[in-house]
């Protein structure tokens, strides 16, 4: 590479591109975390009960903070191992998948 395409590579956008896996559980985690814990969401759909959804939203939201937990351990050992060395990737990527199926209802 020449020293203007290495130069490229400085800055924040080029340095998040590099690990661009572990740049996004790092902004990403965090604020599914927070979404799950501040949200006024409930669950879509019919329920017989003010209980049933209720029911529904907090697992649903119980289910976006796992996700966003999953993806802060992952950012925080690019590895890829939790703290007992086992593999954290299959829990990151099952993360990101629920955000691609979950991602029109990501709002507060």
């Amino acid at each position: 590479m020449s020293g203007s395409e290495n130069y490229k590579w400085v800055g924040p956008v080029g340095e998040d591109a590099i690990t661009l896996k572990a740049s996004l559980a790092k902004w990403l985690g965090p604020r599914l975390v927070f979404l799950a814990d501040h949200t006024t969401t409930v669950a879509s759909g019919h329920f017989e009960t003010e209980q049933a959804q209720d029911e529904a939203t907090n697992a649903y939201l119980s289910v976006m903070r796992g996700h966003g937990e999953a993806l802060i351990a992952y950012a925080a050992d690019e590895s890829g191992r939790n703290a007992e060395g086992q593999s954290n990737e299959d829990e990151a990527h099952q993360a990101m998948q629920w955000v691609a199926e979950n991602f029109i209802n990501l709002w507060d």
